[in-house]
């Protein structure tokens, strides 16, 4: 999905930027990913990390990979930014376990998602027919996508509803920062933050020594022994 296919672009990009400079200061670490073709259009020169890798987007890619096959090492990563992507994947879940997989602990998921329960939902319902983007992709309420990451591990942060406006507005150029009036629980886009609590875990085989296992010889049952005595 491209930009130019969301409605008010502009503003909800400005949005997600704006939530982004609050969270990216509190990334520490080595790496952060990016996924996704939406995800080339943001900023992220506050994260605090020393590389920013850009996975299957349009521009500036670094690597080109399946979401869900990640060339990443389980574990290792600092944080992983998934914008609007989950609503275009057949497989949202496996989408979500390579993401938590590929985090290490306190690694942080960055996750936003349309909001079904908006005047966006309810353009969905009338649009979803004409088979444009995003109308005819999935949205998946807030409840539910904090139940899936519960179930994988991680525990919810942050969460904004933003723009709950009619698609296609578009705020003000002079508003340079988000105010009350974009924050809602209906809002057309779901921001989630969430931390990985729980470390991936790791099957430890058994080391075997090597020892010579001596033959032991197996006494009689007592009911061989009767038997040995009636005769």
């Amino acid at each position: 999905m491209k930009w130019r296919e969301v409605p008010s672009s502009k503003t909800i990009k400005q949005l997600i930027q704006q939530q982004l400079e609050l969270i990216l200061p509190s990334v520490h670490g080595y790496s952060l990913i990016t996924l996704g073709e939406l995800s080339s259009s943001f900023d992220y020169n506050k994260a605090a990390v020393a590389n920013v890798v850009r996975i299957n987007t349009s521009e500036k890619v670094d690597v080109c990979a399946h979401p869900h096959q990640l060339p990443l090492a389980s574990d290792d990563i600092d944080a992983i930014f998934v914008p609007l992507l989950i609503e275009q994947s057949l497989l949202p879940h496996q989408l979500l376990r390579e993401v938590v997989r590929s985090l290490r602990p306190g690694g942080k998921l960055i996750l936003v998602a349309f909001n079904p329960l908006s005047v966006w939902g309810v353009y969905k319902l009338f649009l979803s027919r004409t088979g444009r983007r995003p109308w005819t992709l999935p949205f998946y309420r807030l409840g539910r996508l904090t139940d899936w990451l519960s179930l994988l591990g991680l525990a919810v942060v942050v969460e904004h509803g933003l723009f709950p406006k009619l698609p296609g507005s578009e705020y003000s150029k002079s508003k340079e920062h988000v105010t009350s009036d974009a924050y809602s629980r209906f809002g057309a886009i779901n921001f989630i933050v969430a931390e990985k609590k729980v470390k991936t875990l790791t099957m430890i085989r058994p080391q075997w020594k090597n020892r010579a296992i001596q033959p032991t010889m197996i006494g009689p049952t007592r009911k061989n022994q009767q038997l040995e005595e009636n005769n």
